[in-house]
């Protein structure tokens, strides 16, 4: 393997996936005499993600970490992303277009909630330094020590 970086499209990732997800088939066949059903697929997706865990938690020295933990990292997370292809293709999902509009809704929602936060937190601070906007210091206050 390389460490040259390599541009590749969703698009192009999610065919590549597609093709190695079919000789996976064939050795479900040969070995077991069917395919491996969908739901045997999000199992299989399930234990990488476990893995996955395992490895991040050694990264921050949190777990017993191997020597090339960030070599298995890679690896991880592409069998991960490999597993997200194959099962959107075997969903009938286009993936893409699904992550493409899926961002762009977070996107607006966050930057929403971001403005409202800060927002929020102005007045807030604007409120604590002005006591009077609290009731404090107001006459009938209740307060009759003196």
């Amino acid at each position: 393997m390389s460490n040259t970086p390599i541009h590749v499209g969703l698009a192009q990732a999610a065919m590549q996936a597609s093709r190695v997800r079919q000789l996976y088939h064939q050795l479900e066949e040969v070995h077991h005499g069917s395919r491996w059903s969908k739901q045997e697929d999000v199992v299989g997706l399930q234990s990488d993600v476990g893995e996955l865990g395992r490895l991040v938690m050694g990264a921050e020295g949190r777990w017993m970490a191997p020597d090339d933990v960030r070599k298995q990292l890679e690896v991880k997370l592409a069998e991960c992303l490999w597993w997200i292809f194959s099962l959107s293709n075997r969903l009938g999902i286009d993936v893409e277009h699904a992550f493409v509009d899926k961002m762009t809704e977070l996107e607006h929602e966050l930057a929403l909630s971001v403005a409202n936060s800060r927002k929020q937190k102005k007045t807030a601070k604007r409120k604590s330094r002005n006591p009077a906007s609290k009731g404090e210091g107001m006459a009938g206050s209740g307060n009759t020590n003196a």
